[in-house]
């Protein structure tokens, strides 16, 4: 489908939904109803349109990975891709039901399991994976993603409290010693994150389907969910990463916090006081956005005037919106839309926050492990694939975020 196409078509429908706020009689119960269904379907086209232009970007990763393999099997030394590449295609000869030789068996395995059948997937496929899970974290995305060692610890510097402000001094004067400059360390312990998933057979074997990608597909959203939860509401106990959304002496602190004004809603002014509670230097830096659930979107949709009138045009003039290229904004700072966002409206609940994301630290091994377990799961004509990487993560500086919560 065309993704300009769907634009269009968001852009005719946005028109329809102004057409009703601009009516000078105010709108009717019936018309609000309908400007919320025209609003549902703006949303639906858009995240269509993202979703297509994702899917082209993983479409040319995967031809790269799925490259011509004339030179596999011929003599001469092997590159380290062409070993790879000779990798995948015996994987793909063993998915299919083909025999595989000892030799070529050993190609694929790192001590095969008599009762479990384990081979060890190419490292190429592993890799795509990776690919897949940077598109469905959105935090992930932002944040500063440092790769280490398996069994070695990230000691992150922190900048708890600035200095004082420069002396003016006379020509004889001596300087001043600070005492305000509080600095700190995170430490970050890339822990293990690991998943398992199951295909038929029946499906491995049918021609027409890519079981690479199928797999990368299914293990990158488990893995992809797993880690966004983490990144927003982890606890940083038991191995998890801390969450932006988690208050901590370690992360971010409740002195980072604006309250609302009511136990169950927010208004507009508390968007800008959250807003303006974040430094002006952070409003405008490429990884800088506000990060809500959906069901926080909608209700600022809803915040209208002391007329009727609704206070947010996603499209067009204040807030910004997709006219012209430009990324939906919220107080003209863009923001992302996470399921895994707080979505509860009750008292002394997040309901939203801003923030400068690069400052969210990602210590990860960069290694990706995919396991095919060959004969586990014979009896239900089914091959399992586990997944396993390292990683951990937690905000490194206080300053660069504000969260909003209910009063």
């Amino acid at each position: 489908m065309d993704t300009q196409r769907l634009y269009n078509e968001a852009t005719e429908l946005y028109g329809r939904a102004r057409a009703l706020l601009d009516n000078p009689k105010g709108l009717s119960a019936e018309d609000s109803a309908t400007y919320d269904k025209i609003m549902a379907e703006f949303d639906v086209k858009i995240a269509n349109a993202q979703r297509i232009e994702r899917d082209r970007a993983a479409v040319a990763t995967m031809a790269e990975i799925q490259a011509p393999q004339q030179r596999l099997g011929i003599g001469g030394s092997a590159s380290g891709s062409d070993v790879e590449q000779r990798q995948v295609q015996l994987l793909r000869q063993w998915f299919k039901g083909g025999a595989l030789t000892a030799a070529e068996r050993k190609d694929l395995s790192a001590g095969v399991d008599a009762q479990g059948g384990y081979l060890v997937a190419p490292a190429v496929l592993a890799n795509g994976i990776i690919k897949f899970v940077d598109d469905e974290v959105y935090l992930r995305r932002l944040a500063t993603v440092i790769p280490m060692d398996v069994g070695t610890e990230l000691i992150a510097p922190t900048w708890d409290t600035d200095p004082a402000d420069a002396d003016w001094l006379t020509e004889v004067a001596s300087v001043t010693t600070d005492t305000a400059m509080r600095t700190g360390l995170r430490t970050l312990r890339p822990t293990r994150l690991s998943k398992e998933v199951k295909i038929s057979r029946t499906l491995v074997n049918q021609s027409r389907v890519n079981i690479e990608q199928w797999v990368q597909a299914r293990l990158a959203y488990k893995f992809g969910i797993t880690e966004e939860k983490a990144f927003l509401t982890g606890t940083g106990a038991s191995g998890q990463p801390l969450g932006v959304f988690t208050a901590s002496a370690q992360g971010i602190p409740t002195s980072r916090d604006t309250t609302a004004s009511a136990t169950t809603s927010f208004t507009a002014d508390n968007l800008l006081d959250t807003k303006h509670a974040l430094k002006a230097a952070y409003w405008a830096r490429p990884s800088t956005r506000w990060c809500m659930h959906r069901d926080t979107v909608a209700r600022i949709r809803k915040l209208k005037d002391g007329n009727g009138n609704y206070l947010w045009s996603p499209g067009l003039g204040p807030g910004g919106g997709i006219t012209n290229g430009l990324p939906p904004t919220i107080c003209d700072v863009p923001y992302v839309v996470s399921e895994y966002a707080p979505n509860t409206f009750t008292t002394g609940l997040y309901v939203a926050m801003i923030g400068d994301f690069s400052y969210y630290y990602i210590a990860e091994t960069g290694r990706y492990e995919l396991q095919v377990l060959a004969e586990l799961y014979a009896s239900t004509d089914q091959i399992g694939y586990i997944g396993r990487t390292y990683l951990d993560g937690q905000p490194v500086l206080a300053e660069a975020f504000q969260r909003l919560k209910l009063a």
